[in-house]
């Protein structure tokens, strides 16, 4: 995933190593993007979330990337600086008691934070949320893996959503 703007970039090559604790066993996960869609987006993950009266600019990038073909790219750019997130929702429950997040980001200007995150969600409320906000990933850097857990209990689960976000520009 690579988020930027024209003076920020976060990028995040998801080499997206989703080690959801068994995932790569028990769902078919596109972390590294090679796979794409009929309308030219990778498949299974939601390019299109913004909050509102933001937009973030999501897309495909096949010029700065880690590996293989593509990273993606989240920019800011127009309105109420919040959020533009990539998400890859699993609507069923997993085994295991630990989910783990982890993924390739590069960042350039970053002003907010960049983030990976995972919300556990269960009958209409979520049960548990991980990110990244409290180390801060602003500014520039290279390329380096990053990584979250949290603790999972599938019988509170009714799905999950993981994927990465710009906070602010």
């Amino acid at each position: 995933i690579k988020l930027y703007n024209m003076r920020s970039s976060f990028s995040l090559a998801i080499a997206l190593l989703l080690c959801f604790a068994t995932l790569r066993a028990q769902i078919k996960f596109n972390g590294n993007f090679e796979s794409i869609d009929a309308d030219g987006k990778p498949t299974g993950w939601d390019m299109a979330y913004n909050t509102n009266k933001a937009v973030y600019k999501i897309k495909l990038d096949s010029t700065v990337k880690r590996q293989g073909k593509y990273s993606v790219s989240i920019a800011y750019d127009t309105g109420k600086v919040i959020f533009g997130a990539i998400n890859f929702p699993i609507k069923k429950t997993l085994k295991g008691k630990s989910l783990i997040l982890a993924a390739w980001i590069k960042t350039e200007n970053v002003k907010g934070y960049a983030s990976l995150f995972i919300t556990n969600n269960g009958n209409g409320n979520v049960v548990d949320v991980a990110d990244m906000k409290y180390q801060k990933l602003n500014g520039t850097h290279d390329w380096k893996e990053y990584y979250i857990q949290m603790p999972y209990n599938g019988s509170e689960s009714v799905s999950l959503d993981a994927g990465a976000f710009l906070s602010g520009t």
